[in-house]
C-alpha cells in the first residue's frame, strides 16, 4: 500500500492491527514512516516514532535512517541532527 501511494489505507490497517491483537513491529512501523516520508508526511511519521517508543517497541538504525533522510529533504537539518543524537 505505501508502494502505490495509498498512505491512508496503509494507516487504516495498521489502527486496525491492535483491534485485530496483532502488534505492530519495528518494520511495520518503519514502512509507514518511509512512505509518509516520500510522500512529505513527515510530522506524521516523526509521531509515529514516538509513538512506537510508548508501545514498547524498539527503533533501529533503519528507523532512524528513514527520518533523517526525510527531515533533511524537508530542509530540517536541526531536527536531523538532533535525531542522530539518538
Amino acid at each position: 500500500m505505501c508502494k502505490l501511494g495509498l498512505l491512508n489505507d496503509a494507516l487504516g490497517v495498521f489502527r486496525e492491527m491492535s483491534i485485530r491483537k496483532c502488534v505492530p513491529d519495528v518494520y511495520t512501523y518503519c514502512t509507514l514512516m518511509d512512505g509518509l516520508c516520500k510522500e512529505n508526511r513527515i510530522e506524521e511519521a516523526v509521531l509515529l516514532l514516538d509513538e512506537m517508543q510508548v508501545e514498547g517497541c524498539f527503533p533501529t538504525p533503519v528507523t532512524f535512517n528513514v527520518l533523517i533522510n526525510g527531515l533533511c529533504k524537508k530542509g530540517e537539518l536541526a531536527r536531523a541532527a538532533k535525531l542522530m543524537g539518538k
